[in-house]
């Protein structure tokens, strides 16, 4: 039943170009780990598999038309690794993307994602504006895991804006982080 179930995943994903093979590795990992992430249970159900990987197919094409990387190139560039099945990140990467088209829709400009060194923390993502130059770090707020029942499932999908609505801004960054550098800002 598992080799099906992957098996069916990877044909799927096969459909969208701008999907990068990492995110299959991913999904494998995360399935033979029995990782609880957000991913997995919404790509069970058919009818939304197509709908969430249509969205994830758009967020790699709109971020890697902006910043002009391979979707290939993005994910490597964002520190996404395929084995790293731990809570909250396949949904921090979502994040970034969006954030990339988010900055890019504020006019912001050479828009780069940073790799960190290894071992290193590093932020996000560079970008220009008029001519000053930002550096930003994305924080991801995530739902809660598992959900109890089927309709707390689809109550969560619909509600989940990393996936549905991609360019929810509030929803990533959190709210006292930007009251926090506002009040910096004006400091």
């Amino acid at each position: 039943m598992e080799k099906e179930y992957l098996l069916k995943i990877k044909k799927e994903l096969s459909k969208y170009q701008n999907i990068p093979k990492d995110l299959y590795n991913y999904i494998e990992n995360a399935f033979k780990k029995d990782a609880q992430e957000h991913l997995l249970p919404v790509i069970a159900i058919k009818k939304e598999r197509k709908i969430v990987l249509e969205k994830i197919d758009n967020l790699f094409k709109e971020a890697s038309n902006i910043t002009k990387l391979s979707p290939v190139d993005i994910i490597k560039a964002l520190d996404f690794r395929s084995k790293d099945t731990s809570l909250g990140r396949i949904d921090a990467v979502f994040a970034e993307l969006r954030t990339i088209i988010f900055l890019s829709n504020l006019n912001l400009y050479n828009i780069i994602p940073l790799q960190a060194e290894k071992d290193e923390k590093s932020a996000d993502f560079i970008a220009i504006g008029s001519s000053d130059q930002y550096v930003i770090e994305v924080f991801c707020r995530i739902s809660q895991f598992p959900p109890q029942t089927v309709e707390e499932l689809k109550k969560d999908l619909e509600t989940n804006k990393i996936l549905i609505k991609p360019l929810t801004y509030e929803d990533d960054l959190l709210r006292d982080y930007i009251n926090i550098s506002k009040t910096k800002k004006h400091n």
